[in-house]
């Protein structure tokens, strides 16, 4: 569903300027389609015999919140760069953004995550993981708890 999904989020994203009800249903759709780290930490014990979902998700809070700080900033200069148009304190008229800017919004919040996910994808590859492989992993996991 993911690999379906994606795809018309990015379309979404790309087109959708008044249609903002398929937008966000595309991008919730997109998000509950991801799938959760228990399955990287799950392979992780597996192969290493140590469970480490406490430095997994420390990791991914790390990453999560540099990343996020990266991105708010690397997009109010991307978008400062396509002549975006900040408000003035005081001043109540509308602003009109040009174009470029409006564009530039646009394919920032459609190509970053787009190329992230192609990154996540060569990550994934890598662990060579079937549907069939995972349960095996699963039912291994589960006899070594039981030996315990």
């Amino acid at each position: 569903m993911g690999s379906l999904s994606f795809p018309s989020a990015l379309v979404a994203t790309l087109s959708a300027r008044e249609d903002i009800v398929t937008f966000l249903v595309l991008i919730i759709i997109r998000g509950i389609s991801l799938n959760s780290p228990s399955t990287v930490i799950d392979i992780d014990e597996y192969k290493n015999h140590v469970r480490r979902e406490g430095a997994f998700n420390g990791l991914i809070m790390f990453l999560h919140k540099a990343s996020s700080g990266l991105a708010v900033g690397g997009i109010g200069l991307i978008i400062e760069l396509f002549g975006y148009v900040e408000s003035v304190p005081g001043v109540t008229e509308d602003i009109v953004q040009p174009d470029s800017a409006l564009t530039a919004i646009r394919f920032v919040l459609a190509l970053s995550p787009a190329v992230c996910f192609m990154i996540a994808i060569l990550f994934a590859k890598n662990l060579n993981v079937s549907e069939t492989r995972f349960a095996k992993i699963i039912a291994e996991l589960s006899s070594r708890q039981e030996i315990k």
